[in-house]
């Protein structure tokens, strides 16, 4: 887990604590920078070089869509609400104040529909 400090006014700054993979928490710990991804000089990466990285990953994956970071941001929201977490827990990992945008972000999976509504059905009885 990282605890970070985030700041969205001057006189308004809040504790978030992210959880990370062991992979992401051993690269943050090869340097001395704040900074989760880091620039070359220790200062913040700008956000086209991260980008870039993005958009690497995505090819090397063989994800031939258009890869950015919002997506990714959609796409992460999407799989937490695969795995069941509360609309509160992907809330707090999303760092949002309002649910409303962390629905906004999320693309439910009607894939499995029916199932999940067989099971309330059964529970219903």
């Amino acid at each position: 887990m990282i605890s970070l400090l985030k700041q969205k006014h001057p006189k308004e700054i809040s504790q978030l604590q992210i959880f990370c993979i062991d992979e992401l928490l051993k690269e943050k710990d090869k340097h001395s920078s704040v900074y989760i991804f880091p620039s070359i000089k220790g200062d913040k990466m700008p956000e086209r070089t991260l980008l870039k990285h993005c958009k690497d990953i995505a090819k090397n994956a063989g994800i031939t869509k258009n890869a950015t970071l919002h997506k990714w941001r959609h796409t992460y929201a999407s799989m937490t609400e695969r795995l069941n977490l509360s609309i509160e827990t992907r809330q707090y990992l999303m760092g949002h104040s309002p649910s409303s945008m962390t629905g906004h972000y999320t693309k439910v999976d009607v894939s499995n529909l029916h199932e999940k509504l067989s099971e309330l059905e059964k529970h219903l009885k």
